[in-house]
């Protein structure tokens, strides 16, 4: 009970963090997926979805398509559309 209150707290926090980023560092940051990671782990799929989407596209943006940080963000996006039952999705990011 008690962790879980605190997860949905950090999630808040780091939500309201992230607004404050400036655009330019919103999708590269690592706490956009520390973020997305943490509403995953509460059920929050709908929420966590849009933060995958936008990480993925900053990095091909800012670090190209075969990057490693693009890669590992292609198959964060890939593990979320399989939660939520979007095989046909998650199968072009693999």
């Amino acid at each position: 009970l008690v962790l879980g209150r605190m997860r949905e707290w950090l999630a808040g926090v780091g939500k309201k963090a992230l607004a404050r980023l400036p655009d330019a560092e919103r999708g590269t940051s690592r706490l956009i997926v520390y973020v997305s990671i943490l509403l995953k782990n509460q059920g929050r799929l709908d929420e966590a979805e849009p933060l995958c989407r936008e990480a993925l596209e900053a990095a091909r943006e800012v670090l190209g398509s075969r990057h490693p940080d693009t890669l590992s963000s292609m198959c964060s996006l890939a593990f979320q559309m399989m939660l939520q039952g979007k095989p046909d999705e998650a199968e072009p990011l693999c």
